[in-house]
């Protein structure tokens, strides 16, 4: 996000986080007085478990039913209903699993509802609030062609965050498309214009670098403070992906693509660790997903295809099967919607995930990782590094169960969609983490739990 704006956005959802926590807890606590009169037994230090646990459980719930996504505000009462129809699930596996946190029914229920009715109270009394802190910024812009329109458009669609255009800085040669009432005179003084009003951010959005930009001016406003960019940089921040309309000098001399020993040796254990708990749970699904599939359809249950990894190393992804036994008889292609080769088994497993399940042994295997981005068939791959710049690039790190690309596109079945995912995967792999491979793991979850993006 643009600087200066993810601190006070962050600083919001912190707010939010740490205030709907403290209620939850309130919750539970005022809960066990109501229900017992006071608190039971010699100590209350056994309270805090449970409280904690409610805690842990709804916040979890509140991250996946989307309450702290600023940009969906209009909805979040009907989310609050959600999320505690929803969180009535994995409560009740915690309290069967681990009875040590189990709370009682007539507890239970008179902390869930007080928990309902006061963070139902507290989000109605935090709209003043979150309005009056909302982020706010002046944008000025140096260009007027089809590159400032598209500055336009990110600005726009980021609707969480208000920004002001206060003007447009013609440049020699550009088109003039953008509104003619926004557009400055040609010998405006812009360092002085950008200082008068008081001026956040200047993004430059020249049609053609090789014209004359007003460097001194730009400089100026750099040296008072203001920040200067340019479209894919405002692209990067605001979008979470990275341009391919860049000169590769803007890869090569930025920041990030940083990945250490030490971090690739925990991500790979991370990775081996999370298969093996993952294959444990799924055990089941491992029985009972094999027998569907042949009563569905004939053919293997293990779907093995040719895949590019790491570095262009080939491997065989494994898959629960999902079309038809000679579904690509006649060679790979693009799986499109509605396509008539998946099975009706296929159909629930693609929408579901359930389908990606046997990757966890190409995880365990060190072919795959749970986070990357996902990996393709060399014959598309061969197509796509000729059409698409940048694409080998990928391949500079394991690919994923699930990625970056999957959590933020919808499914894609073409070179196009090959491209928008690709800027993506380059985002992700500047800015990898343990903490973003975190946010997309949980992201993934409750992208399962709703079927977005899945195809």
């Amino acid at each position: 996000m643009i600087s200066g704006i993810s601190s006070k956005f962050s600083r919001m959802t912190t707010m939010l986080i740490l205030v709907d926590a403290l209620l939850l807890f309130i919750s539970a606590y005022l809960g066990i007085l109501i229900r017992f009169s006071g608190v039971p037994g010699s100590s209350s230090e056994s309270i805090y478990p449970k409280a904690i646990s409610f805690v842990l459980v709804m916040g979890y719930v509140f991250y996946l039913a989307d309450l702290y996504n600023y940009h969906k505000r209009h909805i979040v009462y009907r989310r609050i209903i959600y999320a505690f129809l929803i969180g009535l699930v994995p409560l009740s596996l915690l309290f069967y699993f681990i009875p040590e946190l189990s709370i009682g029914r007539g507890w239970f229920l008179i902390s869930y509802v007080l928990a309902f009715f006061l963070i139902l109270a507290w989000r109605w009394a935090a709209e003043p609030l979150l309005d009056k802190f909302r982020p706010h910024e002046k944008i000025l812009i140096v260009g007027t062609g089809s590159s400032a329109l598209d500055a336009v458009d990110i600005l726009k669609e980021e609707g969480q965050y208000i920004y002001d255009i206060e003007g447009f800085i013609p440049i020699s040669g550009n088109q003039r498309l953008v509104s003619p009432e926004k557009i400055l005179a040609e010998d405006i003084d812009l360092a002085e214009f950008a200082k008068n009003r008081d001026i956040d951010k200047v993004i430059i959005a020249a049609d053609d670098r090789r014209r004359s930009l007003p460097f001194s001016e730009l400089l100026e406003c750099k040296m008072a403070g203001i920040d200067v960019l340019d479209v894919p940089a405002v692209t990067e921040a605001l979008k979470s992906k990275i341009s391919l309309n860049i000169y590769p000098s803007s890869l090569i001399f930025t920041s990030g693509f940083k990945r250490t020993m030490m971090i690739k040796t925990l991500k790979a254990n991370i990775d081996k660790a999370l298969a093996i708990l993952a294959l444990i749970i799924s055990s089941p699904l491992f029985l009972i997903i094999p027998i569907l599939i042949k009563l569905d359809s004939r053919g293997p249950v293990i779907f093995k295809q040719l895949r590019v990894g790491e570095y262009g190393k080939y491997f065989e992804i494994m898959k629960f099967r999902t079309m038809r036994k000679d579904a690509e008889a006649g060679g790979p292609s693009w799986t499109a919607s509605g396509d008539s080769r998946i099975t009706r088994v296929g159909g629930f497993l693609r929408k579901s995930r359930l389908d990606e399940l046997p990757q966890l042994i190409n995880v365990l295997k060190g072919d795959m990782s749970f986070v990357g981005p996902r990996p393709e068939v060399p014959h598309f791959v061969d197509k796509l590094k000729e059409a698409i710049p940048y694409y080998a690039q990928r391949h500079v790190v394991k690919p994923g169960i699930t990625g970056w690309a999957q959590i933020k596109y919808p499914y894609g079945a073409s070179a196009e969609d090959a491209g928008e995912k690709l800027q993506y995967d380059l985002y992700y792999i500047k800015h990898f983490s343990i903490a973003l491979d975190a946010f997309i793991v949980f992201e993934t979850v409750r992208s399962v739990l709703t079927g977005r993006g899945s195809r």
